[in-house]
């Protein structure tokens, strides 16, 4: 619930709104939210050897950054309905990139799932085809 109004909210800002400057704003606001939070849980650990702070600013540019950069570019191109439903394609990319890279294996249930997936993503094209979209206006004239 939450992540759908965080898209149509992301998807009216960025009418107005460059998604990089969105990015700057929704990055700057949760790096903000998590260091008051640490600092008030007395949680925020601040002396980590310096490869530690690589990993976490690699993480955060690459795992966080750029993803909501590209998802706000994408948003703003597509549309809400659209991005939302091709962003359920993230678990599926997870799973290849940790096959690929770290060597797990898959369950019958995780490959049913990407499948799922995948059908969904190719329904969602097919629907949105010029052919799809006048059959849709056909059928709602016959209909009225």
């Amino acid at each position: 619930m939450v992540y759908s109004g965080y898209i149509v909210i992301g998807n009216r800002v960025l009418k107005n709104v460059h998604p990089l400057v969105a990015t700057t704003y929704v990055c700057s606001a949760a790096a903000a939210a998590f260091i008051l939070i640490g600092l008030a849980k007395g949680s925020l650990i601040l002396t980590m050897p310096a490869n530690a702070w690589l990993s976490l600013a690699g993480i955060a540019i690459l795992g966080t950054i750029v993803g909501i950069l590209f998802f706000f570019a994408g948003l703003s191109r597509i549309g809400a309905a659209n991005a939302s439903i091709i962003s359920t394609a993230e678990p599926l990319i997870t799973v290849l990139l940790s096959v690929t890279l770290l060597g797990d294996s898959v369950s019958l249930l995780q490959s049913l799932g990407g499948l799922l997936i995948i059908a969904g993503i190719i329904i969602l094209q097919l629907w949105n085809t010029p052919a799809a979209s006048s059959l849709k206006t056909k059928a709602g004239e016959a209909v009225s």
